[in-house]
């Protein structure tokens, strides 16, 4: 059960990242705000890991390269909402997120789910689809021979698989020097496209906040893959946003609708038969 709630905190932890990020990005230049998010995380990591963590040198090359998956990540995501709708960028980066993680960790790890664990991966992906504002799928097939916004949102979904799947490499004695180097070095990346010419100082505040959160959610889900499957932790993890439209609604009054009802709905039967074929 433990492994399972730990999935849940880092799920709950990520998911509030992005409301936090949010609430001020329609006033900010969104790669910034991702800059100073990895900035802001990677100075809580450093702070946490000088107290916490042992060093090691593959920590910090497997933070670096997560690094750069999480800032190709976020780049690619903003890039397509600046050429697509929401509607299509984020599912598609959603969804891809989880499936790619999911089979690699299924290739390269070994790792076989049991039937009731597939049941709720099969399940989870168009909860997530839903969750996420996605729209019918005659509607993204229509989009897919032109949209520049759907690459993008698979280019996205790319670089946070591997994020997630180079963090999973590290272990939990080291994690917090791993995600001190991911997010620091994903910062790097980010630098050149950020415009940091000019910078209000009360938004960068917030999303380095957010940031130190988001390296909480990420230890979190380190931790959370001692004793289990990856794929359990990734599935519950790529659920995250159901946290900033449940926050949404009831903070900023935004409308729910059926479908992201229904999606939300069935995220919870898929967290379930996922928990269930863990044996919780």
């Amino acid at each position: 059960m433990s492994t399972l709630l730990i999935s849940l905190s880092a799920m709950l932890s990520l998911g509030f990242t992005h409301f936090v990020n949010g609430m001020v990005v329609e006033k900010d230049f969104p790669v910034r705000l991702a800059f100073f998010t990895h900035l802001g995380g990677s100075l809580v990591a450093l702070i946490l890991a000088l107290q916490f963590s042992n060093w090691s040198s593959a920590a910090g090359w497997w933070g670096i390269v997560a690094g750069a998956g999480s800032a190709c990540g976020a780049l690619f995501l903003y890039k397509g909402l600046a050429v697509s709708s929401f509607g299509v960028v984020v599912p598609v980066s959603s969804v891809s997120m989880m499936v790619i993680a999911l089979a690699f960790s299924m290739v390269l790890l070994g790792e076989l789910p049991t039937t009731v664990m597939m049941m709720g991966v099969v399940i989870a992906i168009p909860g997530l689809w839903l969750v996420s504002a996605g729209g019918p799928a005659q509607k993204l097939h229509a989009a897919l021979p032109a949209s520049r916004g759907v690459l993008m949102g698979l280019g996205a979904g790319l670089g946070f698989a591997v994020q997630l799947l180079v963090l999973g490499q590290v272990k939990d004695a080291s994690a917090l020097y791993a995600i001190a180097a991911c997010m620091f070095f994903g910062a790097l990346w980010l630098a050149p496209y950020s415009r940091l010419k000019t910078v209000a100082l009360r938004n960068a505040s917030i999303s380095a906040v957010a940031g130190g959160i988001s390296a909480t959610g990420l230890a979190l889900y380190i931790f959370s893959l001692q004793g289990s499957l990856a794929l359990t932790s990734i599935v519950i993890i790529s659920l995250y946003p159901l946290v900033p439209v449940l926050l949404g609604s009831f903070f900023r009054k935004e409308s729910v609708g059926l479908r992201r009802l229904a999606g939300i709905g069935l995220s919870i039967i898929a967290t379930t038969l996922i928990a269930l074929g863990n044996g919780y």
